[in-house]
């Protein structure tokens, strides 16, 4: 099994019939739910709509930034003199 399959089956894999998630999926899809809930509880409403509100600024500039980062690194990845001055893994 490799990271980017699952054990459980998907729709494709059998004929396009509808499979339901797994017991464990669901306990802990409402796991990770009722965390959310707690710490917006914890934290406040108010707390949580002002981190919003900042991240409304930053989220576009990190994201701009990563794929600037991405696109920038590609041509130096796929050289042949990638390892010239950084040994590739």
């Amino acid at each position: 099994m490799t990271a980017f399959e699952s054990n459980a089956t998907s729709a494709h894999k059998n004929g396009g019939r509808n499979q339901h998630m797994k017991k464990g999926n669901v306990l802990l899809a409402a796991v990770g739910i009722a965390l959310l809930v707690s710490v917006i509880v914890h934290a406040g409403p108010s707390a949580i709509v002002h981190q919003l509100k900042v991240l409304r600024v930053a989220l576009p500039i990190v994201v701009a930034l990563s794929l600037a980062r991405l696109f920038l690194r590609r041509p130096w990845a796929t050289s042949p003199y990638s390892g010239l001055f950084f040994p590739s893994p």
